[in-house]
């Protein structure tokens, strides 16, 4: 799944226009979509729920495709989208909370975790720009409208607060988002690591391996 995630970002950009972008968003979102829903088998109901958006969102994705001008159809996606991702990201969660173990797994889930929120992020700041229109905007280009991998950047960029200023959220309810985007992300990065030094600092393996130095 990360490296679909890390794909997910890097691949777009090679794209020579935003026809050929939306294209292979459209693909790696599709194929993203089928393998993380196989994350979920274990857990029944947010795999119904998971499976249910997911399924919707891959339909949607290339319907919105075909129509791009519809705002229901774009609503209908973003919220999809959101609602998968979210879904996903509290399986994470449980996951990294109810692991005892400190292992490779454990650190690709976190790092899945993060990437998910960015998503999340993203598709939030689409459904709201799809609703409120230039609640985002370029800073020294107002008259350019923004695509589906300017908010993926930009959302990565609000989430790592490292805030490059050439995208600017516009109205006050995208400040707001890009606020609250910001705070979680950092309280994620907090929290995750101080669990994961816990859960390590207690495993059989160090507590062993401190003995041994002691001795």
């Amino acid at each position: 799944m990360l490296i679909l995630l890390l794909l997910l970002i890097a691949l777009p950009s090679f794209g020579r226009n935003i026809q050929e972008q939306e294209l292979v968003i459209n693909l790696m979102f599709t194929a993203l979509l089928m393998a993380s829903s196989i994350c979920l088998i274990n857990e029944l109901k947010l795999f119904f729920w998971g499976f249910l958006f997911g399924i919707s969102a891959i339909c949607l994705t290339w319907i919105q495709y075909q129509f791009p001008w519809s705002t229901a159809i774009s609503n209908l996606l973003y919220f999809t989208y959101t609602s998968f991702f979210t879904i996903l990201f509290i399986h994470i969660i449980k996951v990294l909370f109810h692991n005892p173990v400190i292992d490779l797994n454990l650190v690709f889930g976190a790092l899945n975790g993060y990437v998910i929120m960015g998503l999340i992020g993203c598709f939030l700041m689409l459904l709201l720009n799809t609703n409120a229109p230039d609640s985002f905007a370029y800073n020294d280009q107002h008259d350019l409208g923004l695509d589906t991998y300017d908010f993926i950047y930009f959302s990565f960029i609000n989430l790592t607060t490292l805030g490059f200023g050439d995208i600017l959220p516009v109205t006050d309810p995208a400040k707001a988002l890009s606020v609250i985007h910001a705070l979680f992300g950092q309280l994620y990065l907090t929290v995750i690591v101080a669990m994961m030094v816990g859960k390590y600092l207690i495993s059989p393996d160090h507590s062993d391996r401190k003995e041994d130095s002691t001795d």
